[in-house]
């Protein structure tokens, strides 16, 4: 069983589910909450699939970690003094984090 705070996910999916498929029918769709709400509706079936899977995470915080170094990369590269120094400092930077994402230590 999936478990979250010791408790099932599945039943508290599905009081968010009844309470959006209600919520739907009272809000004006136009305006920025209906927005939002009509989008989740819409992406239920792929926000939920976690639940499905044991293997699969409820967020993608793992992916998000291991791109922000080139995201920091990217707004120092912009500071270079060429263009050819940018480009070799952007490909040692993902040999180094390219090492790390498959357990090989760059520095040794």
């Amino acid at each position: 069983m999936d478990v979250f705070n010791n408790k099932p996910r599945k039943p508290q999916l599905q009081k968010i589910k009844k309470w959006l498929d209600k919520i739907l029918l009272s809000i004006l769709l136009k305006g920025r909450t209906g927005i939002a709400i009509s989008y989740i509706a819409k992406n239920w079936e792929k926000l939920t699939r976690y639940i499905e899977d044991g293997r699969l995470n409820i967020d993608n915080n793992p992916v998000e970690n291991t791109i922000r170094p080139f995201v920091f990369g990217r707004k120092n590269w912009l500071f270079s003094k060429s263009q050819s120094g940018a480009k070799a400092s952007a490909m040692i930077y993902g040999v180094i984090e390219t090492a790390k994402a498959n357990g090989i230590e760059p520095f040794t």
